[in-house]
């Protein structure tokens, strides 16, 4: 007789057995979890029993789980008449979990007893994660070489929590803590790998973002390979934290490149300049230059592998060029070509520059005093030459505005040059030059304290608005200080005014002050055209006879511009003082001066000036 079971109990048997399935299958996936573990040189670092297993916490930042055996399903239904027997107990997971000091040994309940044996993490850093920070999109580091040996890495870890890093870091520095590289040179990140120390220097550290950066390290391994690395950070040689493993891949360089290119102009050359980062195996630089199809080769001699790298091109017409640097190995391998623009500067741009104007070269005591003008813009530094008393060739950098020189030749000549570099880093200084002489050491001026006034019956009155002949000595040259005659009665010309100097000297120089108000600067009444005289005794009229001519004086406006428009360099001679020479040969001393005006910058009857002043010769 056959016995027919219920199909509500036949599909509940099925379904039952699916499951039984479905735990030997993670049965399966947890043991090959904690296989991969062992494989990544992943440590345990906590282990927690829950209710139904264990919750297992890796170094590498993940958990896994394992469960006990559940309760077993209930007994197959017997044929009729006869209770079915009780089924067995569900498989557990395992059956055994063994925590020692240094390993947890978990032995699952499977057909072939599986171990495995996880190394526990005791160290003292408190690395929750050390995480790759990718370069590239793709998260695939990359290496770059010339030759297998000249192969380096460079990569970047986060380290979590911070103060994980700062142990870390300081660990490193009192090589209490190790880091490693973990590698593999078989396309997957599998079981075959090395590991090598890190030295220090091949480690810097990111403090704001806890970052760990591996630098330059040799590479050969990965050559013509596509493998994968991780990095490991232990404490003495038991317990280690290990990061995800990352792909890496090597990309062939021909000849390594010149990086960080630049040019300098100069003097009808330019100034290539770069560095080297990498191997050595370059022996020669080429550059190749438009417009003009120019080349020229360098020969490289490389002797570490970061080194900086300058050639120059020479006899180059002035002007801008686009210049293609490649280097070349042993081999005649070519590297990746890079371009830079660059000037040659020459005849034109000097000639555009200015030397720094002078502003007066006298005697104060027994030194010489050069005053200048101001610096010319762009202009770097500006230097004097001269003879010292001694005949030694000396070099003096002016600094401000005025230069003091104790030592110097009478009348010696002196060279002012003021340099300017055509650009930022150009390899070449130009120069603006020009030349003068200095004051005869003989030559001193007359002193202005003995000077008075003498008015004679046809002499000029210079003391409308204020102004006075005495006023001409004062040493006040400012633009409210002056002689001034009547500008609302002119007279004709010529006009004249006189004075005592208070001592009898042979006279060699006549300086003139105009009066420095914008609207007087070679114009209005100031001085054009006058005439000095002198003589010996008191004159005892106010006739000519007496009277020598000692020069004759014309006022020069170095622009020859309009009246009313001024340079600067009209202005620095205003400024200064016009000098006249004064011949010793041939003229007597002289005490008493007669100035007589010719014209003046506006042609009319009136005149004025701030200053003057007399020099003789002892």
């Amino acid at each position: 007789m056959v016995s027919c079971a219920k199909m509500s109990d036949v599909n509940s048997l099925v379904d039952k057995q699916a499951a039984r399935i479905d735990k030997l299958e993670g049965q399966v996936a947890k043991i090959e979890t904690l296989v991969n573990k062992l494989a990544k040189n992943v440590s345990v670092t906590n282990v927690e029993k829950t209710a139904d297993g264990y919750t297992l916490s890796f170094s590498d930042g993940t958990t896994a789980v394992i469960k006990n055996g559940e309760k077993g399903d209930p007994g197959e239904p017997g044929e009729d008449g006869e209770d079915g027997k009780d089924g067995k107990d569900g498989d557990a997971y395992f059956s055994k979990v063994e925590i020692g000091d240094e390993f947890i040994t978990i032995t699952f309940n499977d057909a072939a007893a599986t171990v495995v044996k996880l190394p526990l993490y005791k160290g003292s850093l408190g690395i929750t994660s050390i995480t790759y920070v990718p370069e590239y999109s793709d998260g695939v580091a990359r290496i770059q070489y010339t030759t297998a040996e000249s192969a380096r890495l460079d990569a970047e870890f986060m380290i979590s929590p911070a103060a994980a890093y700062k142990a870390v870091k300081a660990g490193v520095a009192d090589k209490s803590v190790k880091v490693s590289m973990v590698y593999t040179t078989v396309k997957t990140k599998g079981e075959t790998k090395s590991v090598a120390e890190i030295a220090p220097a091949n480690l810097s550290f990111n403090d704001e973002f806890c970052i760990i950066k591996i630098t330059n390290y040799p590479a050969a391994e990965f050559v013509n390979k596509t493998g994968s690395f991780a990095i490991s950070v232990s404490e003495g040689e038991k317990y280690g934290v290990t990061s995800e493993f990352v792909f890496v891949e090597s990309e062939l360089v021909k000849c390594e490149q010149l990086y960080d290119v630049v040019a300098h102009g100069g003097h009808n050359r330019v100034q290539i300049a770069g560095v080297f980062k990498y191997g050595l195996s370059t022996t020669k630089c080429v550059v190749t230059w438009t417009p003009g199809d120019g080349r020229q080769e360098f020969p490289v001699e490389r002797k570490v592998e970061e080194e900086s790298f300058e050639c120059i091109v020479a006899d180059l017409a002035e002007g801008t060029y686009d210049f293609t640097v490649t280097t070349y190995d042993k081999d005649g391998n070519a590297s990746d070509p890079t371009t830079v623009t660059g000037t040659s500067y020459g005849d034109a741009y000097a000639s555009s520059l200015a030397v720094r104007p002078v502003a007066s070269c006298a005697m104060d005591g027994d030194a010489v005093v050069i005053k200048f003008g101001a610096a010319p813009e762009g202009a770097v530094e500006t230097k004097v030459a001269y003879t010292d008393a001694d005949d030694a060739q000396k070099e003096a950098v002016v600094e401000g505005d005025v230069l003091s020189i104790e030592s110097w030749k009478s009348t010696g000549e002196y060279t002012v040059s003021t340099y300017y570099l055509p650009e930022e880093g150009a390899i070449d200084t130009f120069a603006a030059t020009s030349t003068g002489k200095f004051p005869d050491k003989h030559v001193k001026l007359v002193e202005k304290s003995g000077f008075a006034e003498i008015i004679l019956d046809n002499d000029i009155a210079l003391t409308a608005w204020a102004g006075a002949l005495w006023k001409g000595w004062d040493g006040d040259k400012s633009a409210g200080n002056f002689a001034h005659s009547d500008n609302t009665n002119p007279k004709e010309f010529p006009f004249w005014y006189t004075f005592d100097m208070g001592q009898t000297c042979q006279l060699c120089k006549y300086v003139h002050f105009g009066n420095p108000t914008g609207n007087r600067i070679f114009d209005g009444g100031s001085l054009k055209s006058w005439e000095i005289y002198g003589r010996a005794d008191y004159p005892a009229d106010s006739s000519w006879d007496g009277w020598t001519k000692l020069v004759s004086c014309e006022s020069y406006k170095p622009s020859g511009s309009p009246i009313g428009t001024n340079t600067q360099e009209d202005i620095d001679r205003w400024l200064a003082g016009e000098e006249f020479e004064i011949p010793v040969e041939g003229l007597p001393q002289v005490r008493y001066i007669r100035v007589k005006v010719l014209d003046t910058w506006c042609h009319e009857g009136w005149m004025l000036f701030s200053e003057f002043e007399f020099y003789k010769y002892e």
